[in-house]
Protein backbone atom coordinates (compact mmCIF):
# COMPACT_ATOMS: atom_id res chain seq x y z
CA UNK A 1 0.00 0.00 0.00
CA UNK A 2 2.94 2.24 1.07
CA UNK A 3 4.18 1.40 -2.40
CA UNK A 4 1.33 2.79 -4.28
CA UNK A 5 1.14 5.86 -2.44
CA UNK A 6 4.68 6.82 -2.45
CA UNK A 7 4.38 6.26 -6.65
CA UNK A 8 0.98 8.10 -7.30
CA UNK A 9 2.04 11.23 -5.18
CA UNK A 10 6.17 10.92 -5.64
CA UNK A 11 6.96 12.66 -9.48
CA UNK A 12 10.56 12.47 -8.73
CA UNK A 13 10.75 8.19 -8.63
CA UNK A 14 14.15 6.00 -9.28
CA UNK A 15 13.71 3.58 -11.77
CA UNK A 16 12.93 0.50 -10.50
CA UNK A 17 9.86 1.87 -8.71
CA UNK A 18 8.77 3.98 -12.04
CA UNK A 19 8.85 0.23 -13.31
CA UNK A 20 6.65 -1.10 -10.69
CA UNK A 21 4.01 1.58 -10.52
CA UNK A 22 2.46 0.92 -13.92
CA UNK A 23 1.28 -3.22 -12.64
CA UNK A 24 -0.01 -1.51 -9.31
CA UNK A 25 -3.56 -1.72 -9.06
CA UNK A 26 -3.89 2.24 -8.59
CA UNK A 27 -2.52 3.05 -11.29
CA UNK A 28 -5.56 2.96 -13.68
CA UNK A 29 -6.92 5.14 -11.33
CA UNK A 30 -3.96 8.14 -11.51
CA UNK A 31 -4.05 7.64 -15.27
CA UNK A 32 -7.99 8.25 -15.41
CA UNK A 33 -7.74 10.83 -12.18
CA UNK A 34 -5.12 12.79 -14.58
CA UNK A 35 -7.03 12.24 -18.06
CA UNK A 36 -10.26 13.60 -16.40
CA UNK A 37 -8.31 16.37 -14.64
CA UNK A 38 -6.29 17.66 -17.97
CA UNK A 39 -8.53 16.57 -20.68
CA UNK A 40 -6.20 14.09 -22.11
CA UNK A 41 -5.94 10.46 -23.24
CA UNK A 42 -6.03 7.69 -20.94
CA UNK A 43 -9.65 8.03 -19.38
CA UNK A 44 -10.75 5.02 -21.18
CA UNK A 45 -7.12 3.61 -20.61
CA UNK A 46 -7.54 3.80 -16.94
CA UNK A 47 -11.03 2.57 -16.37
CA UNK A 48 -10.31 -0.83 -18.58
CA UNK A 49 -7.24 -1.33 -16.37
CA UNK A 50 -9.12 -0.64 -13.26
CA UNK A 51 -12.43 -2.71 -14.41
CA UNK A 52 -9.58 -5.69 -15.07
CA UNK A 53 -7.97 -5.62 -11.64
CA UNK A 54 -11.68 -5.74 -10.42
CA UNK A 55 -12.37 -8.80 -12.40
CA UNK A 56 -9.07 -10.06 -11.06
CA UNK A 57 -9.79 -9.65 -7.57
CA UNK A 58 -13.10 -10.54 -7.86
CA UNK A 59 -12.29 -13.74 -9.48
CA UNK A 60 -9.22 -14.27 -6.65
CA UNK A 61 -11.67 -13.83 -3.99
CA UNK A 62 -14.46 -16.40 -5.19
CA UNK A 63 -11.50 -19.33 -5.84
CA UNK A 64 -10.26 -18.06 -2.22
CA UNK A 65 -13.07 -18.73 -0.37
CA UNK A 66 -14.30 -21.83 -2.58
CA UNK A 67 -11.18 -23.42 -1.57
CA UNK A 68 -11.39 -22.72 2.07
CA UNK A 69 -15.06 -23.82 1.93
CA UNK A 70 -14.19 -27.18 0.82
CA UNK A 71 -14.22 -30.05 3.35
CA UNK A 72 -12.75 -33.58 2.63
CA UNK A 73 -14.65 -36.78 3.23
CA UNK A 74 -12.24 -37.50 5.88
CA UNK A 75 -12.36 -34.28 7.43
CA UNK A 76 -16.22 -34.73 7.49
CA UNK A 77 -16.55 -38.03 8.96
CA UNK A 78 -14.20 -36.94 11.70
CA UNK A 79 -16.48 -33.88 12.93
CA UNK A 80 -19.99 -36.07 12.88
CA UNK A 81 -18.37 -38.20 15.08
CA UNK A 82 -17.03 -35.70 16.93
CA UNK A 83 -20.83 -34.04 17.16
CA UNK A 84 -22.63 -37.46 17.84
CA UNK A 85 -20.14 -38.46 20.58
Amino acid sequence: MRVAAATGIVSTLPGPLLTLSGYLPTHGAVEALRAAVTGGPGLATGVAELCTWLLVGGLATVLVTDRRRYLSGRRLRTDRLALAG
